[in-house]
């Protein structure tokens, strides 16, 4: 099952063995790697809502480093070894330039609120989705995480001029 461009539908069964139609579940399979963990609590909500909303029609089966290694989730995508996975933009970025500039250094201190609308403006530019498109996939939501900072023993440290010396 191809995970762009892929209706959520439940398939009917008709067999000539059966008067009635039979409901299939639909299941698809999810890349995350390592262990759970805040960066992967996105994914595991989903899961579990997706199940809940669609009293069980629809799962989503989370596949802790059973699938693909971390960094060839986009390459499993591109040729349907899942469905969905997660991928972090900086292990690979040859492969998707645009949504690098999420992991750009020395942004302003923003709530995960906001990096949250961040990414997902950038998600739904035009060019980070053609981008995308060449590995046959789609983002569907961020998983904003505390920035990294600089710290220091020091004097605050404001500009790339105060790392000098």
């Amino acid at each position: 099952m191809k995970a762009t461009k892929t209706a959520l539908t439940v398939s009917l069964i008709i067999t000539g063995f059966m008067a009635a139609e039979v409901h299939a579940a639909t299941e698809w399979n999810v890349s995350l790697w390592g262990k759970r963990r805040a960066f992967t609590e996105n994914v595991e909500k989903l899961a579990e809502l997706v199940e809940q909303k669609t009293n069980g029609e629809f799962k989503l089966v989370l596949s802790y480093g059973g699938l693909s290694k971390a960094r060839e989730n986009l390459d499993g995508i591109s040729f349907g070894a899942f469905e969905m996975a997660q991928f972090c933009s900086f292990y690979h970025t040859d492969k998707n330039p645009t949504i690098t500039v999420t992991e750009l250094p020395f942004s302003q201190d923003v709530s995960l609120a906001r990096v949250g609308e961040i990414y997902t403006e950038v998600f739904n530019h035009p060019e980070v989705k053609k981008d995308l498109a060449r590995w046959n996939a789609t983002l569907l939501m961020p998983t904003p995480l505390p920035q990294y900072n600089i710290a220091s023993k020091s004097d605050k440290l404001e500009s790339l001029d105060d790392f000098k010396g």
